[in-house]
């Protein structure tokens, strides 16, 4: 009887129109949501259950692509894709992204963990860096560093590994909670400020010989990128430098473990006696750690606590919280989820917007939120559309997908 009602009311439902063309207005971002309305029928729950059935795959083989990557600035690269032998668009496979150091390509890169991804089912994406774009510096960007380096990792939304995981999740069937982000030397600093900017798009990250800022190579802390560092309350973080390295010094990298340890987030680092900045002669001995750390993360996508210092305004959102509004400089938000209820806190930040995880709450009930006991909304949330497509194009990432949202002032 229950089944048959299912059946019934599922037939009432207005039927979207061909998904093929949902997905396609969606992927074009200058469709109108009132379009994808119309395509989706007019319903949340159904454009949500298109969503997470994914998208209709081209066909695909295994093997090694070398192709050219276009990132949200214009920008153009060579780009390294290797997919596994085991790949099949019936399992998953999870995505490994590899970030090379300074001089190098990702031709190169993929030689660091290529046989991990091949054995444990990895896709592995290794786009190659070019210079910062000059309208989205990273913050530890000054003349000197320009001089310095000839390219670097940029650290903002669109960047090359964000196009390369993009382009992933549209040719291939991927698994969003097993993606993992490594790198060494420059690719290590880009392993840390990529990630813990965006700690809810990876399960873990795997820096070697990297670090948190450029300032940091004249002797002092750079304590507004080291403040990122809290981000890792979502993150695993199995980090790696040699006590000898030549080129970029350890101190920094035990600061890091310091602040780590205090925030009561130690991460798993890996200091190698005598290790240079080349740790090619260890690695293989460094790989009995690595390996079995990698394979096991598994990102858990509706945590009922996040913590979020949002360092800039390209980098307003963990997970179901996200900063509407600056209050003129970065800013802090700690929420717990609990029952019907949003608690939480927030400097730095004038409006705040709540989406409900319909894992953590139950949208058909009343929703509270408060903020250092005062309440500042109580109601039912209705579900709407817009939401959807809203987070969706955000991330294209089927677990942080939301129906409905409450935007409250911070008191």
């Amino acid at each position: 009887m229950v089944l048959r009602s299912a059946l019934l009311l599922l037939l009432a439902w207005p039927a979207p129109a061909d998904e093929a063309e949902v997905w396609k207005l969606l992927d074009d971002r200058t469709t109108p949501v009132e379009k994808v309305k119309a395509a989706a029928g007019a319903d949340p729950a159904r454009l949500m259950e298109v969503l997470r059935r994914g998208r209709p795959l081209p066909p695909s083989t295994p093997g090694e692509l070398k192709e050219r990557l276009v990132d949200a600035f214009g920008r153009e690269t060579d780009h390294c894709i290797v997919v596994p032998k085991s790949y099949s668009p019936e399992k998953p496979a999870g995505v490994l992204i590899v970030l090379h150091g300074l001089g190098g390509n990702g031709e190169q890169a993929k030689k660091l963990l290529e046989d991990f991804a091949e054995e444990r089912n990895f896709i592995l994406l290794c786009p190659t860096a070019q210079k910062e774009p000059a309208a989205a510096p990273n913050e530890d960007s000054h003349d000197f560093t320009a001089q310095l380096f000839k390219h670097w990792w940029c650290y903002r939304e669109g960047n090359f590994p964000f196009a390369a995981l993009l382009d992933a999740k549209r040719r291939f069937a991927i698994d969003e909670n097993r993606v993992l982000l490594a790198g060494a030397s420059m690719g290590g600093f880009g392993t840390w400020n990529i990630g813990l900017r965006y700690p809810d798009r990876f399960a873990g990250l795997l820096p070697v010989c990297g670090g948190i800022s450029r300032i940091e190579f004249a002797g002092g802390r750079d304590p507004r990128m080291r403040k990122i560092l809290g981000n890792a309350f979502h993150l695993p973080v199995y980090y790696i430098h040699g006590d000898a390295d030549e080129v970029v010094p350890v101190g920094p990298e035990r600061w890091t473990r310091d602040d780590l340890k205090a925030l009561g987030l130690a991460g798993t680092y890996v200091e190698v006696p005598k290790g240079k900045h080349d740790l090619r002669p260890q690695w293989t001995e460094l790989r009995k750690g690595i390996d079995p750390w990698l394979a096991a993360r598994v990102r858990q996508p509706h945590p009922p606590e996040v913590r979020h210092h949002a360092i800039a305004d390209y980098a307003p959102q963990s997970f179901w919280v996200r900063v509407a509004e600056f209050a003129g400089g970065p800013a802090d938000v700690k929420a717990v989820a609990k029952g019907q209820a949003i608690d939480f806190t927030a400097t730095g930040a004038k409006k705040i917007t709540f989406y409900i995880d319909e894992k953590l709450i139950d949208l058909s009930k009343p929703v509270r939120i408060t903020s250092k006991g005062k309440k500042l909304f109580e109601g039912k949330v209705p579900p709407r559309l817009e939401t959807v497509v809203e987070t969706w194009r955000a991330r294209e990432d089927r677990d942080l997908l939301y129906r409905a949202s409450v935007t409250v002032s911070v008191p």
